[in-house]
């Protein structure tokens, strides 16, 4: 598997643009699943053509949740691709076709359970009460690897459903873990609770915040995957 993140807060190649909000192509078993869309369109386009990335080669989409920095970069995909299968959770169905009125009904999948998109490759259900949003689990060969958007519902939540279904290790967890308005307290309590599930390599971005980041590199070293727009990591 490989993930190349397309949009994100963090530099990590100089000749891409950064900007609050988040996107990544996840590569798996010859299927190429684009992860959120970033916040801006115009941003989102140069990094793909900069990356080289195609997307008629994209075969589904996975927006986490309806918040801008995560779909803002959508009208590009609708301009070329109203082909695409896109998943959602089910909370955004109403808001998704308003926004996006000529897409194809029968494309739009809204998720509310935890489903299988493609052998390995589940959604975690929707979940969450001010904000609806699923997750991405991937199972790899050497363990499950999580993408979050955002985690509004709580990345020590979302674990946990993980590992309640599941007796296979974490071994990445990847994307935002929503620490930037958190307070250094809540940081390092929320930092113990996922050292007691044992993830393997954290590898934190977008609304995870500077402190978060911080307190990140400080309890996990050399174990913590250094992320930002730009970056390729092959599991």
């Amino acid at each position: 598997m490989k993930i190349t993140i397309i949009y994100d807060n963090w530099e990590y190649d100089s000749r891409l643009k950064t900007d609050h909000g988040f996107s990544c192509l996840i590569e798996y078993n010859d299927k190429r699943i684009l992860f959120d869309t970033g916040a801006k369109p115009e941003i989102f386009q140069d990094n793909l053509k900069e990356l080289k990335i195609d997307i008629n080669q994209f075969d589904l989409v996975f927006l986490s949740h309806f918040h801008l920095d995560h779909t803002g970069g959508f009208p590009v995909i609708y301009e070329k691709r109203k082909d695409l299968p896109v998943y959602i959770p089910i909370s955004f169905r109403q808001k998704f076709s308003e926004r996006f009125s000529e897409y194809p009904l029968e494309k739009i999948i809204p998720v509310s359970e935890k489903i299988e998109i493609l052998p390995g490759v589940f959604s975690t259900g929707e979940a969450g009460e001010k904000v609806r949003e699923h997750s991405m689990v991937i199972s790899t060969a050497k363990g499950l690897v999580l993408i979050t958007g955002c985690a509004h519902q709580g990345i020590i939540e979302i674990l946990e459903g993980i590992t309640k279904d599941s007796k296979e290790n974490i071994y990445m967890v990847l994307g935002g873990f929503h620490f930037k308005d958190m307070s250094l307290g809540d940081i390092e309590n929320r930092l113990k609770l996922l050292k007691e599930i044992r993830i393997k390599h954290p590898a934190p971005c977008h609304c995870t915040g500077n402190t978060g980041i911080l307190k990140f590199y400080e309890n996990y070293g050399s174990s913590l995957i250094r992320t930002g727009v730009g970056r390729v990591i092959e599991v």
